[in-house]
């Protein structure tokens, strides 16, 4: 099982898991075989991400080489640019969460 962005998604890949918008209303149901049009209606219902069958993760890997070190690193970078923000918000808490990563990931290419 892997999640896989929208943006990436091909037609003929098998969901992992069920797909619900923002409300809990299910999109599509675990096991669908995606086609173009399914694709396109997830994008416009601001799905961002799904679990797709019969792919490893690579960022899964990636993840397990980060150093506790390495992520307090990255979150010293970034938390100065969320002094401003209600961190308490469920939004703001995954956007720092995801920018995290993203400079981690980073920091890791580079080495």
């Amino acid at each position: 099982m892997a999640l896989i962005t929208i943006d990436k998604l091909i037609a003929g890949m098998v969901l992992d898991t069920e797909v619900c918008d923002r409300t809990g209303r299910v999109l599509l149901k675990c096991g669908c075989e995606l086609t173009e049009w399914h694709i396109g209606k997830l994008a416009s219902s601001g799905v961002v991400e799904v679990d797709i069958a019969g792919i490893e993760s690579s960022s899964d890997q990636t993840d397990k080489n980060i150093t506790p070190e390495m992520m307090q690193q990255c979150i010293d970078v970034l938390d100065p640019a969320f002094t401003l923000v209600d961190k308490d918000w469920d939004v703001m808490k995954e956007l720092h969460r995801l920018a995290v990563l993203k400079v981690v990931r980073k920091k890791m290419e580079e080495e």
